[in-house]
């Protein structure tokens, strides 16, 4: 997997509500069709913090051990067997362990002579609350936890981003006043910046061929090499889905690297081509005599290439 885009999720609030807005944003992206795994960053874990003085001890005749033993006893989930029924076996499970800091303040601690029950929560001060780490996230000035949207296999960055990009634009229609929702770190920028770069080199590469072949040998072989070039990057296109390969850094850098090579082998094939049809054959017998003298050259020094780079797949 490799990280994709973050957001940051913040505004002056307690730690809890942006806890739980957080966990609202990673489930509704999760549920998008485009993303697979977000995480959180920066969250601290929950933890709930049991606090008894010695006084409350005293005063109750107990002692920390016999609490702690207690919560230990009282908060769990035990097998309670199985039955066997027509339909199948049903396995049953007894379930007191405690999650919030209101469910351990009703453990039992003891039960008195008269029937009454001394509960947790009178003796001991219960916080429900997060772990102490050492780390923390501010953004803007103010109290944030960071959302990491990764992409899986062969999915589209390109496409990830920009699902994570449109949902945090859409986030401030249901956000409580004061909280805001923004994405950062994109790493798929680079990868638009490749894209970019190829689009400018082929359109830049094109016309400075198209211009050149225009001026010295003749418009209409300028024509074909500019089509060529157009043919071989489509039919490339065009068979990336079927070899199960993604719009990436790697194949966009690909791209680049033979844009070059595949405009050289078009002019050489083009500059054969008129040379035939000025000096000795016209029209489409020119043509396919041409391209028959140079298609064995031109196919082993495209080979030679692919052979170079065959070992990176």
């Amino acid at each position: 997997r490799r990280q994709v885009i973050d957001l940051a999720i913040y505004g002056d609030v307690d730690e809890r509500t942006l806890r739980n807005l957080t966990e609202k944003v990673r489930d509704d992206l999760i549920a998008l069709p485009e993303i697979t795994v977000v995480e959180l960053l920066t969250a601290r874990p929950f933890e709930i913090s049991i606090e008894v003085s010695e006084e409350s001890l005293r005063r109750h005749g107990l002692t920390f051990d016999q609490v702690a033993n207690a919560v230990r006893r009282s908060s769990l989930d035990l097998p309670g067997g199985s039955v066997k029924t027509e339909g199948g076996e049903i396995l049953l499970r007894t379930k007191g362990q405690a999650y919030r800091g209101h469910e351990f303040a009703d453990l039992v601690l003891l039960t008195r002579p008269d029937g009454t029950h001394l509960r947790l929560g009178e003796v001991a001060t219960i916080v429900d609350g997060f772990a102490e780490t050492d780390q923390a996230a501010r953004f803007e000035g103010q109290p944030a936890l960071l959302i990491s949207v990764f992409r899986v296999g062969e999915q589209d960055a390109l496409e990830i981003a920009d699902t994570v990009m449109a949902y945090a634009d859409n986030a401030d229609r249901w956000l409580p006043a004061g909280i805001n929702l923004t994405a950062w770190n994109d790493q798929s920028k680079l990868l638009r910046g490749r894209r970019d770069l190829l689009v400018k080199n082929g359109l830049t590469g094109l016309a400075l061929v198209f211009l050149s072949l225009a001026l010295f040998l003749r418009f209409r072989l300028a024509f074909w090499v500019a089509v060529g070039l157009f043919i071989a990057f489509m039919g490339t296109f065009w068979l990336m889905p079927a070899l199960d390969v993604s719009i990436n850094m790697i194949s966009l850098f690909a791209f680049i690297l033979v844009l070059g090579i595949v405009v050289d082998d078009a002019i050489v094939v083009g500059e054969n081509i008129y040379t035939h049809q000025h000096r000795t054959e016209e029209g489409l017998r020119g043509a396919i005599s041409g391209a028959r003298e140079v298609s064995l050259p031109v196919v082993f020094a495209v080979m030679t290439t692919v052979a170079a780079f065959l070992p990176l797949l």
